[in-house]
């Protein structure tokens, strides 16, 4: 089970030794995390599987990366009509911008 939840959540495994070593989580997940760690997923994939077949099987893991945050949606719905790395990074960055920019108004 702890697998699965890795999915969209590849901290679980930090989170988890934190809980079983000091009895509380320390890892702060925030926005900019979960952004840059996709990013750098994906990067990785399109080293080992090429650009266009790496950036549409990536499209699974955006729903656990971008579970939870604001407009999370909106964003999705946009990830999943991008072929290539670049405008994914591009998107990704301005929705993290926009984030941080919801969170000081809010």
């Amino acid at each position: 089970m702890i697998a699965r939840g890795a999915i969209g959540n590849p901290w679980i495994f930090k989170e988890t030794k934190e809980l079983l070593t000091t009895g509380i989580i320390e890892t702060v997940i925030n926005e900019e995390l979960r952004i840059k760690t996709t990013l750098r997923h994906l990067k990785l994939a399109v080293e080992v599987k090429g650009e266009k077949r790496a950036v549409l099987e990536h499209r699974k893991f955006y729903t656990g990366y971008l579970k939870g945050l604001h407009n999370a949606s909106r964003v999705r719905k946009e990830l999943m009509s991008i072929c290539e790395y670049n405008p994914v990074e591009e998107l990704l960055l301005k929705y993290l911008q926009e984030l941080i920019n919801y969170r000081c108004v809010v």
